[in-house]
């Protein structure tokens, strides 16, 4: 299962807030374009013959729409793409079915559908922006999880968080048709947090998924003023995205974020102990919380859970940029910019039992 390019191809949305006409009929819609290779080396781009217009049909002048970045995935392995997945500035997100050879119905509306609506609790709800790329991963139950969080923050105001409502981060289970709303997910939740020599840490619920019931997870940022704008990196089991805490005050430096690495599946914690919760440099049975008790499970007894393992890391930077992620044997670093000018560094286990990452013919 890979995310990879269309052959000769490349695919973009249209963009935020855009009214512009194209002679089509959209505008303010929430478009996706797929541009083939050679297209447009007549001087002249053609609908249908250089490019692909597919338009959703959500959005207006007076409310417009925008497409945020796509990601193409080949589901079945055999090097092509199959679907692609991109969300918009009014919540949604599209699942484009591009798997036929004939690639004049991909634009036909039977080809795509809104896999998910993102709105948060409030009542009247909000609708919650989707500005990243999203990733995809297997199900183990078959078919896909999509990951993304939502918010924006491009235009002025974004670092007001009274001009929006709670942002999520969502994991949604893609069976080939839309998945309603938040009822029909599992809810994570954050608990609380807690400081220890390794920094300040977000311990967050462990609630059982029932796949019989629920079609993924989704949990709420909490504090105020929280996005996820950074697009979410699956790595070793563990879905990590990087939340934003903007600051509205100018003569701050940006802010903070919250590094967070959750069970990819349930939403949960980590198997294992994953953040160096003591500062000791090594990942061991140590790295738990030991100066909270939280009802982790949802059972109403917190006498059953454990020590928490930490499932967040506060920054000491800033707010923080998508991390680049390196392995160095039974640890691995995160590092990320940071917004008062240094480097975030986040260190953590590698995850064992990954197999052989290369090799090297000697005879």
């Amino acid at each position: 299962f890979t995310r990879v390019g269309l052959e000769g191809r490349n695919q973009f949305g249209n963009g935020y807030g855009s009214t512009e006409s194209d002679s089509n009929v959209g505008d303010g819609d929430a478009v996706l374009y797929i541009a083939f290779l050679e297209g447009g080396l007549d001087g002249t781009w053609t609908s249908g013959t250089d490019f692909i217009k597919i338009d959703t049909g959500e959005g207006s002048t007076s409310d417009p729409n925008g497409m945020s970045t796509p990601a193409p995935v080949d589901i079945d392995g055999d090097g092509l793409v199959d679907a692609i997945y991109a969300g918009d500035l009014h919540g949604n997100m599209w699942k484009f079915d591009v798997s036929s050879s004939n690639t004049s119905l991909w634009d036909n509306s039977s080809k795509r559908y809104k896999l998910f609506s993102a709105v948060d609790g409030a009542t009247p709800v909000n609708r919650q922006p989707i500005t990243v790329r999203p990733d995809v991963g297997l199900h183990p139950l078959g078919d896909v999880l999509v990951y993304f969080g939502t918010g924006k923050y491009f235009e002025n105001g974004d670092n007001n968080p009274s001009n929006y409502g709670t942002q999520t981060f969502y994991a949604i289970w893609d069976q080939g048709s839309n998945v309603a709303g938040r009822s029909d997910l599992q809810e994570q939740t954050v608990l609380t947090t807690a400081t220890d020599t390794g920094g300040e840490f977000r311990v967050t619920s462990n609630i059982p998924v029932d796949w019989t019931t629920k079609e993924g997870w989704f949990m709420d940022l909490t504090d105020t003023g929280e996005i996820s704008v950074v697009d979410p990196i699956l790595n070793n089991g563990l879905i990590v995205f990087v939340t934003q805490v903007p600051s509205s005050n100018p003569c701050d430096f940006g802010g903070y974020s919250w590094i967070m690495e959750m069970d990819a599946v349930t939403g949960g914690w980590p198997d294992n102990p994953n953040l160096d919760v003591n500062g000791d440099g090594v990942i061991s049975a140590a790295d738990v919380i030991t100066s909270v008790s939280v009802d982790a499970d949802g059972d109403g007894d917190s006498s059953n859970d454990g020590n928490p393992r930490p499932t967040g890391q506060k920054s000491t930077d800033g707010i923080l940029t998508k991390p680049t992620i390196i392995s160095a044997g039974t640890r691995e670093y995160k590092y990320a910019s940071g917004s008062q000018g240094g480097i975030e560094t986040v260190v953590e286990s590698s995850g064992l039992g990954r197999g052989r990452q290369s090799w090297e013919q000697i005879r």
